[in-house]
């Protein structure tokens, strides 16, 4: 908290500015190519990834260094549930983003194994048990 003192009154300015930098990863320029061509295909993917990770961080959850998923995990899970659903439902063109926040939350809540599951956000839109 900062203290900018004027001639006769003192403000409070609260600074809570988040930022996730990355040094040195040899895949930086192919991860941001993939979530960008994985939002242009999918468009759910982004008010979903918004929702989720404003709920995240109202309850502390929103980075991995304090126990809770980082951003790219967040839009790995997402991105990989949207075109899970898609490819076994490819006839609804349709998507009520309301139902898929709410069967997003489910899936991951209480039928995904993150023990021994993991996700493969390859074309094959598979999970490996």
């Amino acid at each position: 908290m900062n203290k900018i003192q004027g001639n006769k009154n003192t403000k409070e300015i609260e600074e809570n500015i988040q930022i996730d930098l990355s040094f040195n990863l040899e895949n930086l320029e192919n991860n941001i190519n993939f979530c960008k061509n994985i939002m242009s295909i999918h468009k759910e993917i982004k008010p979903l990834y918004i929702i989720l990770k404003k709920l995240l961080k109202k309850h502390s959850l929103n980075s991995a260094f304090n126990g809770g998923i980082s951003s790219h995990c967040l839009f790995l899970l997402v991105s990989s549930y949207i075109k899970t659903i898609k490819s076994s439902n490819p006839n609804n063109h349709k998507i009520n983003l309301g139902n898929l926040l709410k069967n997003i939350l489910f899936f991951y809540g209480y039928f995904f194994n993150f023990t021994i599951t993991t996700g493969r956000n390859r074309p094959e839109y598979n999970y490996y048990v």
